[in-house]
């Protein structure tokens, strides 16, 4: 069985989409939605959704963050198998059925499957109704009823016509950063080099499933982090011999929004905790690979590094390059010429 699990907050006309692009798969597998602190009418629309298939919900008075709200479904789910989703993604009506066949034969994995996004919802509050963000008035009056009803996603498209769906999604993962390359760079190295050491790093924030044993035995997701919080769990899970893994053809679809997504680069909470809990040169690095997708002019080519076969090497330090200069230009901090040319990784 699979514990499909969603994290949400504020987020109630996506999440009534998504859970039912859910509906006709969950057939011998369970539902959990985590309202992590909605201000918004996302009760509701769970209270609706309960007529459409059974569903347990944790609900969250104030936000916890991602990584607390996905711990915390994974504390009452009852599956051998963990899926991930996001409160704003659509799921293809065979995500599951693929999930579950790619752990029946690589069950030591903790995979990720294929993320695209639906450029058409951007300007949208609510997707179904076509409604606009509030700010958003003047953009709608420049735009033809026709237009304004091809950005819709409608319950009768994902029931009975999903390719309506697909025909208008692009490939895509967060960071935001360079998103096609970066899952084209990501799933190539998981998919054609699978004992590169790094491959931790190509862990999805949505998509994504383990093992309810192997993600227990790891402590879950740190709840300290919460961007790039997948990363840092496939870390603890490939210091256990879990490799990362790639199903084939298993699509979400991220209804995309005006919010400003969350630049690693620029927020940098994230990588002060996750250096403490694992002071390696690969985690330092991360930003340095984000950093020349972003903009390699920004960088000497000496520092440059383009994908994760890159990152490998660059963590190995044969050059004994002092990647602080990198930062710096980046306008990260400083973690001092020891921690680079330290014999660790």
């Amino acid at each position: 069985m699979i514990s499909i699990i969603i994290r949400s907050k504020d987020e109630a006309d996506r999440l009534r989409l998504c859970i039912a692009s859910l509906i006709g798969q969950l057939e011998g597998h369970e539902l959990i939605v985590v309202n992590d602190g909605s201000t918004d009418h996302t009760d509701s629309v769970i209270n609706e959704a309960m007529a459409w298939a059974k569903i347990s919900v944790i609900k969250h008075k104030s936000p916890l963050g991602r990584s607390a709200a996905s711990n915390a479904g994974v504390s009452i789910a009852k599956g051998d198998l963990l899926l991930f989703l996001d409160g704003d993604v659509l799921a293809a009506p065979n995500l599951l059925e693929l999930h579950r066949q790619f752990h029946e034969k690589s069950p030591n994995t903790f995979a990720r499957g294929e993320n695209r996004h639906l450029r058409c919802t951007r300007t949208l509050l609510n997707p179904e109704l076509g409604t606009p963000f509030p700010n958003l008035g003047e953009y709608v009056k420049s735009r033809s009823p026709l237009e304004m009803e091809n950005l819709k996603i409608t319950l009768n498209q994902i029931h009975h016509d999903f390719g309506s769906i697909e025909s208008r999604s692009g490939l895509s993962i967060y960071l935001g950063i360079q998103p096609q390359i970066l899952f084209n760079l990501e799933v190539s190295a998981i998919v054609n080099s699978p004992n590169c050491s790094v491959l931790w790093a190509a862990a999805s924030g949505h998509n994504s499933s383990v093992t309810r044993e192997r993600f227990i035995a790891v402590h879950g997701f740190d709840n300290g982090i919460d961007i790039n919080e997948q990363r840092e769990l496939a870390l603890k899970l490939s210091n256990k011999g879990i490799k990362m893994g790639y199903v084939n053809g298993a699509k979400t679809y991220h209804m995309i929004h005006q919010s400003t997504w969350r630049n690693p680069l620029v927020m940098p909470a994230w990588e002060a905790r996750f250096l403490s809990l694992h002071p390696q040169k690969a985690v330092a690095l991360l930003n340095i690979f984000w950093g020349t997708l972003a903009d390699a002019k920004k960088l000497p080519p000496e520092f440059r590094i383009q994908n994760l076969l890159e990152l490998e090497a660059a963590s190995i330090n044969q050059r004994r390059l002092n990647y602080d200069e990198a930062r710096n230009l980046l306008g990260l901090e400083s973690l001092g010429v020891n921690f680079w040319l330290s014999g660790i990784r």
